[in-house]
């Protein structure tokens, strides 16, 4: 817990003082629900609370803080993850980050940091990571993920998600994915798809989600990192 507050100060005290010689170019805020569908597994569901802030230190140079906290209907369990994104913005809707953060989940710590990209063109949007988890042995490993997405209106968002950790679990999921814009900037994200763990059975998982945006488009140029991102329930 000590070590959860003092990471949590930190990222807070690292970037609060960039408002005074940065410009935030945009922010989120969201509440999302995700459990799986089968009557077994109904208990094995999570709600996630997080926010994040975008900071631009010049035109092709950002910094972007994420922290979530995550509640579990598994013995109770929660959790809480903060991540810190470097992030150049090239030219054509291109950019290319570095991420690092922290996992704390039933007592069971674990650093995650790795490589990111996004590319934007037409109604299309693209993002991909690399990275790797140094935690417990069950929590240790590398980790690879992307999505697409398709505006099919200036409302309506359609995809896909993909995800994957190779650790003592060998989680892989894949999901359709669908987004619907209100104005003033708020939207509801809708998943459905499947999560495959090591000596489990295929699990369909469902998710939905309210968030506000602000400043650009998507909020924040990047999405969450962590081991606790890539689970649907737990």
């Amino acid at each position: 817990m000590m070590q959860k507050t003092v990471l949590i100060a930190v990222l807070c005290t690292a970037l609060a003082p960039l408002t005074a010689t940065a410009e935030v170019t945009g922010a989120q805020v969201g509440l999302q629900y995700s459990g799986y569908g089968d009557a077994d597994a109904r208990d094995m569901h999570k709600t996630s609370l997080g926010g994040a802030m975008e900071y631009a230190i010049t035109p092709e140079f950002s910094v972007q803080g994420d922290v979530a906290q995550r509640y579990y209907g598994v013995a109770s369990w929660e959790g809480t993850t903060g991540t810190v994104h470097g992030t150049y913005h090239a030219s054509n809707g291109a950019a290319l980050g570095a991420f690092y953060g922290h996992d704390w989940i039933k007592g069971k710590d674990s650093d995650y940091y790795g490589v990111e990209g996004a590319q934007s063109f037409n109604q299309m949007r693209l993002e991909g990571y690399a990275g790797y988890i140094r935690g417990a042995s069950e929590n240790k490993g590398t980790t690879l993920g992307g999505s697409a997405t398709f505006a099919a209106t200036d409302r309506l968002g359609l995809g896909g998600e993909y995800g994957m950790v190779n650790n003592d679990d060998k989680l892989q999921r894949l999901g359709a994915t669908a987004t619907y814009a209100f104005p003033a900037g708020y939207a509801i994200d809708g998943e459905i798809g499947m999560a495959d763990r090591a000596n489990s059975d295929k699990e369909a998982f469902v998710s939905l989600g309210v968030r506000a945006t602000f400043g650009g488009q998507n909020g924040v140029t990047f999405g969450e990192r962590g081991l606790q991102a890539l689970y649907p329930g737990r």
